[in-house]
């Protein structure tokens, strides 16, 4: 019993120091729970890590669920990627109630924090841009071309509505734009239809067979019912309120689904089905939930869900214990489904990773995901406007402001190696300077 306790409080100390991405966290815990602790191999945790890196969802609970399996049976399974990802959300849930509640000075502070967060996350979006375009480079040139073409179409897609809202009157028309949902579904569908019989000219892709072994669907099925029972428990109470805590879980479950690329692509994600969508406002989830999320450790996927949920629960309710209630849902859906959908590869790992439709959706999703983010970038420019009366800026100057400090902040860490707080404190100075001077 001993055992799986200190387990679990390494899981914990591992999700308290888990700035910087789920990638970030590979090597980290590695060291806790391999070389430290020894409990596991280092064979067991480098299938872990692929998987996690070819399935969509939350990547350090993931990790964590897979070990907790493996060491301590399904209780392992559950609790470890809870005690990973509890840290950094209950620390989001309470600065959530703080900001439910906060007196107009407070909250100017906030906006003055925000403006830098912004800055930081593009700073972050754009680097996974370039990573993106660097990994595409180096397979190839006509590799790195199609990339490029797949991530301007996309953006060109979706940027629509938030360049109405940035540019105003300075466009001649009005532009139409593509929610996320629909393009994500349009890349799924592709990737299936061109992968199968009906493809042109391809004779052999109809005709790939995969089996399943009777033991892995066993435990697909176990594992599966373990986390649908346990999202159900903790979505059933929110019916007092209607049916928005189901709404709320089942697109967590789906944004998860899509959310490949890592966390800070999971904040377009998110936009698409809940803010696109009106169940949350866009002032709400980049004027408060983008920036707590990104202040604090642990998993964006995992902080966002909670504070997508506490927002909605808050208004819902009317209360702090009905957006709580509604945050521990977000929270549980983003882990029952990352962790639910990874055991599901991991254990048709080797019969799948010869499947077309899945080769060509992991290829692809990355530059696809990388397109999605330049929307979002403008979405946080958008956000720039609450700053105005703050700062004593014009709205040009904000956005100027946020890319010059965004600009820095990438040059600071790829030349420099600065580390990535380093260079947020240091917007959070240069705002709170700028607004000083203005006043």
């Amino acid at each position: 019993m001993r055992g799986i306790f200190d387990f679990l409080m390494s899981m914990a100390k591992v999700g308290c120091i888990g700035f910087g991405g789920g990638s970030a966290l590979i090597p980290v815990i590695e060291d806790e729970i391999i070389q430290k602790r020894e409990i596991d191999t280092k064979a067991n945790y480098d299938k872990d890590v692929i998987v996690a890196n070819i399935t969509p969802g939350a990547l350090p609970v993931e990790l964590a669920s897979s070990l907790g399996r493996r060491y301590a049976g399904n209780a392992g399974m559950v609790l470890s990627p809870v005690m990973m990802g509890l840290p950094g959300t209950i620390g989001a849930i309470l600065l959530f109630t703080v900001l439910a509640f906060a007196q107009e000075e407070f909250l100017d502070i906030i906006e003055l924090i925000s403006i830098a967060v912004s800055a930081f996350v593009i700073y972050l979006l754009v680097d996974y841009m370039i990573r993106v375009l660097t990994d595409c480079g180096k397979e190839s040139r006509d590799r790195l071309r199609k990339a490029v073409i797949v991530m301007t179409g996309v953006f060109v897609l979706v940027c629509g509505k938030n360049l109405n809202k940035l540019l105003g009157s300075l466009l001649p028309v009005t532009l139409h734009s593509f929610s996320t949902l629909h393009i994500l579904l349009a890349a799924f569908a592709y990737a299936i239809v061109t992968s199968t019989k009906f493809r042109p000219g391809n004779k052999q892709a109809g005709h790939e067979k995969i089996r399943f072994p009777k033991q892995a669907m066993h435990q697909i099925g176990s594992c599966s019912a373990i986390w649908i029972a346990i999202l159900a428990v903790f979505t059933v109470p929110t019916l007092i309120y209607g049916w928005s805590g189901v709404l709320l879980a089942g697109k967590g479950v789906v944004s998860a689904l899509m959310s490949f690329g890592g966390g800070d692509a999971y904040l377009t994600i998110a936009d698409g089905l809940f803010v696109e969508s009106n169940m949350i406002s866009p002032d709400t989830y980049y004027g408060k939930i983008v920036p707590v999320v990104n202040i604090l450790p642990g998993s964006i996927l995992c902080k966002t869900l909670a504070g997508v949920g506490y927002f909605i629960g808050f208004e819902t309710g009317g209360t702090v214990q009905s957006g709580v209630l509604y945050a521990a849902t977000g929270f549980i859906s983003s882990i029952a489904s990352s962790c639910g959908f990874f055991f599901v590869i991991y254990y048709l790992y080797d019969s799948l990773s010869s499947f077309g439709a899945v080769r060509k959706i992991g290829r692809w999703i990355r530059p696809i995901i990388a397109g999605l983010l330049g929307n979002v970038i403008l979405s946080l420019c958008n956000q720039g406007r609450n700053g105005v009366e703050v700062t004593g800026l014009p709205f040009a100057g904000i956005v100027a402001a946020m890319a010059v400090m965004a600009a820095a902040d990438l040059f600071m860490v790829r030349k420099f190696g600065w580390k990535p707080a380093m260079t947020l404190f240091l917007n959070i100075c240069i705002v709170f300077l700028v607004a000083f001077c203005g006043m």
